[in-house]
């Protein structure tokens, strides 16, 4: 089923989008178990990911009431020109189990780029990613700050552990592999520094704790200075760089360069980019 039919198919909904994806999915879920050498590009905890011709065919368990849902989440936040990779058509190979779930593939536009992070980055490729990151700038970071609480404030849940789901380019950071919630959950301006701070820096990588201060205080220093600038208070802030950064001295030297002001609407999605 295509973004366009789940769409078409919501009373809620009148909007669709012109796109013809099925033919996609069926030729790519037909060359996969068909090709007995062919092996999955990325094992997620319960999804077989292949890529081909621009697309991702993921192959895993999910609610279809659920997925349908995120489709319409998704194809919202695409429309209002978020930097994601929607679920563009979906099918079932099996009936459901006792929980709902039920064994089938999804489609998904291939994102450019590669990811932010993964474990199996050497720890030079770690430093220089790292050196990619802050080389965006503000204007990019800020940028893709406002793309992440925009987006994690709605029905869409982000794991700030898993720095694969985000795809750096030159041109900034995207968002892949959405998950679908029912119940938001917004934070404050603390919980999403301490996430982004996780997820631009990598913290969960296994030689992350190794790394020397000054590989990470580039990143840190922008993403502390936008965050400050926004508002957040500044011994929250120093509280997460503490955890983040060996040298108390070098936490103090963030936190005082930075004039300091009220919250803004940061939370409210601004309804566009």
């Amino acid at each position: 089923m295509s973004i366009k039919e789940v769409l078409a198919r919501n009373s809620n909904t009148t909007k669709t989008i012109d796109i013809s994806p099925d033919n996609i999915l069926a030729d790519m879920i037909k060359k996969v178990t068909n090709n007995q050498n062919s092996d999955s590009n990325r094992n997620g905890s319960n999804k077989k990911c292949y890529i081909a011709d621009g697309y991702v065919l993921l192959e895993g368990r999910f609610k279809e009431e659920i997925l349908k849902k995120q489709m319409i989440a998704e194809a919202k936040l695409k429309e209002e020109g978020y930097p994601i990779h929607p679920t563009l058509a979906y099918t079932i190979v099996e009936e459901p189990n006792a929980g709902g779930y039920t064994k089938g593939y999804t489609l998904q536009p291939q994102a450019k780029g590669s990811e932010l992070f993964n474990k199996n980055m050497t720890t030079e490729e770690y430093h220089t990613r790292l050196n990619e990151i802050a080389n965006l700038g503000p204007k990019k970071l800020e940028k893709f700050v406002s793309d992440y609480i925009a987006i994690a404030s709605g029905n869409i849940l982000l794991d700030p552990s898993k720095s694969e789901n985000f795809f750096y380019t030159k041109d900034g950071i995207s968002f892949i592999d959405l998950n679908y919630i029912d119940q938001p959950r917004p934070h404050d301006l603390d919980g999403y520094f301490g996430e982004l701070s996780t997820i631009l820096t990598g913290c969960y990588l296994p030689f992350k704790h190794k790394t020397p201060d000054e590989k990470l205080l580039p990143v840190l220093k922008t993403l502390s200075h936008i965050f400050l600038e926004k508002g957040l208070n500044p011994e929250a802030a120093r509280e997460t760089l503490s955890r983040r950064l060996k040298d108390e001295k070098t936490v103090d030297m963030i936190i005082s360069n930075v004039p300091h002001t009220q919250p803004l609407s940061l939370m409210q999605r601004d309804g566009g980019r």
